[in-house]
């Protein structure tokens, strides 16, 4: 399955909201979008995940990888994680520690 991107404003804060399954097949397209609004300046980025129905580790990958980039230039990132098995992925991993997490947009940037 393709991963489909729409991108938004929330405040200060740019929003990719992402669909699909992200897997070792698509990560490289998050990776890609990600890297394009690091590059147009984007330094406050919500990733909102709630639409996705599958990530595996390189998904995974590639959200640890824009928040170190993030923040290694001052911004952050926060992400939106919906009920399913993506916010089961992240509750195993120890990973909702380490990031913002919301259940929406604005829950997210407000953690």
């Amino acid at each position: 399955m393709q991963l489909t991107f729409t991108r938004s404003q929330h405040d200060s804060w740019t929003v990719l909201t992402v669909t699909g399954e992200i897997d070792i097949a698509t990560a490289g397209s998050l990776d890609e979008e990600i890297d394009g609004l690091l590059a147009g300046g984007t330094s406050q980025l919500v990733l909102d995940l709630s639409p996705v129905s599958f990530m595996d580790s390189t998904g995974l990958r590639s959200v640890i990888t824009a928040q170190q980039q993030l923040e290694s230039s001052g911004g952050s990132l926060a992400v939106v994680l919906g009920p399913g098995p993506v916010s089961r992925l992240f509750e195993v991993t120890g990973l909702r520690k380490t990031f913002r997490i919301g259940d929406s947009v604005a829950d997210a940037v407000a953690s």
